[in-house]
């Protein structure tokens, strides 16, 4: 390392080899600092500790007692006294400061305490915070006045990256589609007829696959070096993450955070951090790993003991919706509902399988930080489960595959809990079917599945059963109800019923709208393609009976019937379809077919809410097409009740618009029509004249 100096403050007549002069103009701190021999710091065996009681005279010594046994706890060791202990007094009032200096055996004894005993809680009043004592005059010499630069370096400059949320801007309310198709990726408006509008598209844009964030912010490409988020009007390149061997990638609820998985090892960072987000992970099917972020450390710097885990999912519901919520007036009866029963916010559910005959299955919920599991559930007999929690955390489900006692026939029983009431109570279904597709209703108390009564044998695999071919299927619709309480009256227990079962179904996928109310029955891949559009509240804001008149042997009988709920709006098909995906408002449907499932006819088609049709779209070897998300809106509760109320009007607005841009685009097509007649006019004529030429001079040759 050269010695720095100013080349220019050096005269031009000094003796190079007078050492004495040229040591004024060279500075040699910088090699000196890094090759210097430190000696061990004499006070590295002293700790202050902070938050002690403030005792007199008289207890000192106990206080050390009690301080000394804690520490010995941990296997720490202090010096004994007179040397072990020292605490300043206060002259004036002959009590202590409340710190004490702690001088302990070795050095490895200090770091141990600081290490265990930081922020221990000695009694309700006191906590301990435990400095070195060689730091407190490390601390004690940092200046009154924070100089950023001198301790950060230079800010880089400030870069306008945009709006992100650009698109939210479009005055028709369209939202956007990424497709991945060849080696190209387009960003392309999802019109209501004619096809889309490519506003961006780019040859090699992602070496793997793209994926949009929760709310739509940022398109993530990823390549082999890692990930690169893009977003703003034009689609610009935010930023680059460094992940060599990506291959997945995750998103935060809030976009806050990005997850990278590679199989290439990296070094975990050990910098704590306050906790922001968690993060968790299986070691070994014994310990659950909770790390906190963005320091990511070990939550409480060590893992979370659970012998067999082998499933576990987060709530999905965080704090923000009450505190919406409180902001509204129209939701402070909803926000005082759910705060009389409410389970804890961060909230993990997890399974533990069946081991011994005495030892059944276990379905739990934990709490964080503080690992207290507040509700669990034994099941005899669970081999697996998996876990579906519903988009608000109001209902959670275990999908638990079990046997009978003897083992030789299995089903699966249905665990629901619902965790906005009193003691979280839990239903079961049991189900006898194997169950090939399942999803709750956002925002909703309603669930859907699919099952089939084909049995898994040597002819006709699990993979065949749960792809649908040639199975007999069944899609099933249940409503998940709260228990009721009367004045007066005894209370009208909860549960789960069935609200319909329609089978022969060649279907093997659901989705749901995100708006819930509305579910689409796919077939997809080796089925054809099938879609059936169903509206599963048909009979919402109306009365569930219906008046039916009958004539008997001549007499006119007037009978009420049950108006079915469920009603099938649309049933087409998208031949060869791999894929279903609802758009962010739950007005329209887009299917696809991609080059993995079919090496022909690639492309997408858009269907509305009722399942008509509104044009198809061709893509040559597709690889992806994604609905870009949206974030949660900023209309207040009231405000949105009030839109629902003039819906109507809204909707003639709606139509008004939609005649005039179909009347546009009739007249459009209509003058090009008549541009390529007049052409094919012109070309006839021409044609004609050539035609009539040619006769004359045959004409003329055989004459």
């Amino acid at each position: 390392m050269a010695p720095a100096f100013n080349i220019d403050a050096i005269p031009l007549d000094i003796d190079l080899t007078d050492d004495a002069a040229l040591d004024e103009f060279l500075d040699f701190g910088d090699i000196e600092e890094q090759y210097a021999v430190h000696v061990a710091d004499q006070f590295d065996t002293i700790l202050v500790i902070d938050g002690v009681p403030v005792v007199d005279e008289g207890k000192k010594e106990k206080l050390f007692t009690v301080i000394r046994k804690q520490f010995g706890k941990e296997g720490v060791h202090v010096k004994d006294q007179p040397h072990g202990f020292m605490m300043p007094m206060d002259a004036a009032t002959g009590k202590s400061k409340g710190f004490v200096f702690v001088d302990f055996a070795t050095p490895a004894d200090a770091d141990k305490a600081l290490k265990h005993l930081q922020y221990f809680k000695f009694d309700k009043s006191h906590t301990f915070f435990l400095n070195k004592f060689a730091d407190v005059e490390k601390y004690a010499a940092v200046p009154d006045q924070w100089d950023e630069e001198r301790a950060l370096g230079k800010a880089p400059e400030y870069v306008e990256r945009g709006f992100l949320r650009d698109w939210l801007l479009d005055a028709g309310a369209r939202d956007q589609i990424a497709v991945f198709n060849k080696t190209a990726v387009s960003v392309m408006w999802g019109n209501k007829a004619n096809g889309p509008d490519v506003i961006h598209e780019r040859e090699n844009w992602t070496e793997g696959y793209i994926a949009w964030s929760p709310r739509g912010s940022y398109l993530a490409s990823v390549h082999r070096m890692g990930i690169a988020l893009w977003g703003g009007a034009a689609m610009d390149r935010l930023m680059r993450f460094h992940h060599p061997g990506v291959r997945f990638l995750d998103f935060s609820p809030k976009e806050s955070y990005l997850v990278t998985f590679s199989p290439e090892p990296l070094p975990m960072p050990t910098n704590p951090a306050q906790p922001w987000a968690y993060f968790a992970r299986i070691v070994g099917n014994a310990k659950l790993a909770v790390y906190e972020a963005p320091g990511m450390g070990l939550l409480d710097k060590k893992s979370i003991p659970i012998p067999g885990i082998t499933e576990f999912e987060w709530m999905p519901y965080t704090p923000d919706e009450d505190e919406a919520a409180a902001k509204d007036g129209a939701g402070k009866k909803k926000q005082q509902q759910n705060k009389r029963v409410q389970a804890p916010p961060y909230t993990i559910a997890y399974f533990v399988p069946q081991t011994g005959p005495d030892q059944p299955a276990q379905l739990a919920l934990m709490s964080l930080p503080n690992k207290q599991v507040y509700r669990s559930k034994q099941v005899f007999f669970g081999l697996s489960a998996k876990i579906h929690f519903q988009s608000q955390g109001d209902y959670l489900l275990f999908k638990v595959d079990r046997t009978n006692r003897s083992g030789k026939a299995s089903f699966v029983s249905l665990e629901v809990f619902r965790l906005r009431e009193k003691d979280y109570p839990a239903d079961s279904v049991e189900v006898k079917e194997i169950m090939v597709a399942f999803g709750w209703e956002p925002h909703g108390n309603r669930f859907a599945m699919i099952t089939t009564s084909d049995v898994v044998s040597a002819d006709l695999d699990l993979k065949a059963v749960l792809a649908g071919a040639p199975g007999k299927m069944t899609a099933h619709i249940y409503q998940v109800e709260a228990a009721v309480e009367k004045k007066g009256a005894s209370v009208v227990p909860g549960g789960v019923k069935l609200v319909k079962a329609m089978d022969r179904k060649a279907v093997n996928a659901l989705y749901w709208s995100p708006k819930g109310r509305y579910i689409v029955f796919a077939g997809l891949r080796n089925l054809q393609g099938v879609l059936e559009f169903y509206d599963v509240d048909a009979t919402a804001g109306e009365s569930n009976t219906a008046t039916v008149t009958t004539s008997v042997n001549g007499k006119t009988v007037t009978s009420t019937k049950e108006v079915d709920p469920v009603q099938l709006l649309a049933a087409t098909e998208h031949h060869g379809s791999s894929d279903v995906a609802w758009d962010p408002t739950g007005r329209y449907v887009m299917s696809s077919v991609t080059m993995w499932a079919k090496g022909m006819d690639n492309g997408v088609m858009l269907f509305d809410v009722r399942g008509t049709m509104l044009y198809k779209h061709s893509r040559e070897q597709l690889k992806q097409a994604l609905w870009r998300p949206r974030p949660p809106t900023l209309l207040p509760k009231h405000k949105q009740a009030k839109v629902r109320k003039n819906i109507k009007q809204y909707a003639r607005d709606f139509e008004i618009e939609d005649a005039t841009a179909s009347s546009a685009l009739s007249a459009a097509e209509l003058e090009e029509r008549r541009r390529l007649f007049d052409a094919w006019i012109q070309f006839r004529s021409r044609a004609l004249l050539a035609i009539e030429a040619e006769d004359e001079i045959v004409t003329v040759l055989d004459n």
